[in-house]
């Protein structure tokens, strides 16, 4: 039976939770599924590119650099995010789960981002595109610094946020000796495990709401399948198409039984190809 390897890796783990905004996992609701998958597959290794310091908010509100709240009737709007209230200092009992599912070798934690937004572009998400080279140090710095001081073990692997980076990035990288680097599928870049300017690059092949079939296609052509998801389905009133939801765990179990079925499924890290 031929071997394959499977890694199942999610965006924009913070801990939001639903009184302040339904974009993060401070409520646990990931695990719900991840637990289920686990109990059918528990050698399932699951990699999560977290964002540090979470300042982030729906395109439609991308004029906006602060999420904005009514807080009743007669009381005026306030700013959200003015205190930063998603810094993983700030969650210590959520930042402990996370260590001991590290720990036991359940979650690979890798770096996306410190804030993730970026005030001065329409697509918010970009946080790196415009970064000159001290401002690009200075942001990954801080996110290595508050995992540290977290003590949430993490790998030197970096999605860019919203796919936004510059030249001035990658020197940081490499400068920073990260191992590598997961980019979305464009221009020369495709579906293969590359060198991109100097870095490793580790893209993902295959889409949580995508049918098994692709998968099955990309363990013909690739054997492995690195499978991409987001965290949440709804990211205020926007949907997020790869987002985790009933239908797309579903479609996730499905997805693995037939690769199961078909080849002897190797579960990795993605620290464990660099």
């Amino acid at each position: 039976m031929k071997e394959i390897l499977f890694n199942l890796n999610f965006d924009d783990f913070h801990p939001q939770n639903d009184e302040n905004g339904d974009f993060g996992d401070l409520n646990g609701e990931v695990f719900e599924y991840l637990d289920k998958l686990w109990t059918k597959f528990p050698d399932l290794k699951v990699t999560m590119y977290t964002t540090s310091n979470w300042i982030d908010k729906p395109f439609k509100m991308s004029s906006i650099f602060y999420h904005i709240k009514r807080i009743s009737q007669i009381k005026p709007v306030v700013p959200i995010y003015l205190n930063e209230p998603f810094r993983l200092d700030k969650h210590l009992d959520w930042c402990e789960k996370i260590k001991q599912l590290v720990l036991n070798g359940k979650l690979e934690i890798a770096i996306h981002g410190y804030y993730h937004h970026n005030p001065n572009l329409v697509i918010h998400g970009q946080e790196f595109l415009d970064l000159d080279y001290k401002k690009s140090i200075e942001r990954i710095t801080l996110a290595e610094r508050m995992f540290n001081k977290c003590q949430i073990p993490f790998v030197k692997i970096f999605r860019p946020p919203g796919w936004g980076f510059n030249n001035n990035t990658i020197k940081v990288l490499k400068d920073l000796k990260y191992n590598a680097i997961a980019l979305n599928s464009s221009g020369s870049l495709t579906h293969e495990i590359s060198v991109f300017h100097g870095l490793k690059n580790i893209p993902q092949n295959y889409s949580i709401k995508n049918d098994p079939k692709y998968a099955l296609i990309q363990s013909e052509k690739t054997g492995r399948v690195f499978a991409k998801g987001h965290v949440v389905y709804k990211y205020g009133k926007e949907i997020v198409e790869n987002g985790l939801n009933e239908k797309h765990f579903n479609n996730l179990m499905n997805t693995l039984m037939e690769l199961n079925k078909k080849y002897k499924v190797k579960y990795i890290n993605l620290i464990d190809l660099v």
